[in-house]
């Protein structure tokens, strides 16, 4: 790279980019500035576009910022800042703050990515969202119980499991949701801009039951808050109402009370009192985790309070679990993101070179190559507008 940029952009919409990746990183300018060896005021004036940058410097700009030069460059890359607004708990941990910072960058670079394939697809998006509702100072369990039916309701499950939940999502108000592993303390982000709308990452590393209650936690801050970026933590202690509400909704989204019921009344009716095995078995019906079930069915009065404590004493953990579901088929989502099948629709046509592919997904070549064959090599799919 020569030490003058010849530039398809302006100096001004460069300086623009800069400040979204800067501000995406969570990082003062003056913090930059010191990295850079050079005034705040040069890094002030390449943000407004009243000073040149030279090649080595985008080059360090880029590895600050975690992104790169081509996205930087490219006339139709889309930069958008996702401000993350991190809880109390996740400031004060600085592994846990890192790794929060961490996703919610990726969760940005992924979202504006998929805009871009889209745009160069030519798909066009139009979806009608429904007003952020206000949580409710007190009765949270009735407010989260009824927002829950509503929203099944909405999405055609009624009182069954929730099944294919992220195609739901996608297809009712256009969420883009990706799967990426990610560090183990973080289950997910969420994040909502008005240009590219509601956004999910979520932990590929994480069983299906706790990612089935990430995305449902994360729909409970669709419905209610789209400031900022929400970060749900693998083990995090609820302490703000909002936190508090979207968890009483995700828990009464996936596990609603009349089906439990049903099921628990059932059993009991059937002269079998309702054992760890019973527990185990409804627990993978709803897709979701033995401690999310036991504490559902705890706060329906169906079971003693410490029940979960007390199962845990007595030894039951996953060993037993996997023992118990031995024969049973494994719950899956058989979900693909959609931005997997854009961004190969659109190598397929030469629309990108595999480099580009590389940068949208946050993929090495190696394991561009290795997605492309898990999706069958060469994709040709009309996938119709989203």
């Amino acid at each position: 790279m020569k030490d003058t940029l010849q530039l398809a952009i302006t100096e001004q919409e460069l300086g623009r980019r800069l400040k979204a990746a800067r501000e995406n990183a969570d990082l003062t300018q003056s913090r930059v500035a010191e990295q850079m060896e050079f005034a705040r005021t040069t890094l002030v004036a390449i943000e407004k576009g009243e000073r040149h940058v030279r090649a080595p410097e985008l080059l360090r700009l880029a590895d600050i910022y975690s992104t790169s030069v081509n996205r930087l460059l490219r006339p139709d890359a889309i930069h958008e800042e996702i401000s993350p607004s991190f809880r109390r708990e996740i400031r004060a941990v600085p592994r846990r703050a890192q790794a929060a910072q961490e996703a919610v960058k990726l969760l940005a670079n992924l979202s504006t990515a998929y805009a871009e394939v889209e745009a160069l697809l030519g798909r066009r998006r139009s979806f009608v969202l429904p007003p952020p509702r206000p949580v409710p100072s007190r009765r949270l369990d009735e407010a989260a119980n009824d927002l829950a039916q509503e929203i099944r309701d909405r999405l055609n499950f009624r009182l069954g499991p929730v099944t294919a939940l992220p195609q739901a999502l996608e297809r009712e108000w256009g969420f883009r949701i990706f799967l990426h592993p990610v560090d183990s303390s973080v289950s997910g982000v969420f994040a909502f801009t008005e240009s590219l709308g509601p956004n999910v990452l979520l932990n590929r590393k994480h069983p299906i039951s706790r990612t089935n209650w990430t995305l449902a936690h994360e729909l409970g801050h669709f419905l209610t808050d789209r400031d900022g970026a929400n970060v749900v933590l693998l083990d995090q202690h609820l302490i703000e109402p909002s936190e508090r509400f979207v968890d009483k909704f995700a828990a009464a989204f996936l596990m609603p009370a009349s089906a439990l019921r049903r099921q628990f009344n059932e059993i009991s009716e059937g002269g079998e009192s309702f054992s760890a095995r019973n527990l185990i078995f409804l627990a993978h019906e709803f897709q979701v985790s033995l401690q999310a079930m036991t504490l559902r069915l705890t706060d329906l009065g169906l079971l003693r309070k410490g029940t979960y404590e007390a199962l845990k004493e007595r030894g039951l953990g996953d060993e037993t679990v996997d023992r118990v579901l031995e024969d049973t088929p494994l719950a899956s989502w058989q979900y693909v993101p959609k931005l997997h099948l854009l961004v190969f629709e659109a190598l397929d046509r030469e629309l990108i070179s595999e480099g580009q592919a590389s940068d949208l997904l946050a993929l090495d070549r190696t394991e561009v190559r290795e997605l492309g064959e898990e999706l069958g090599g060469n994709i040709r799919l009309d996938l119709g507008a989203s």
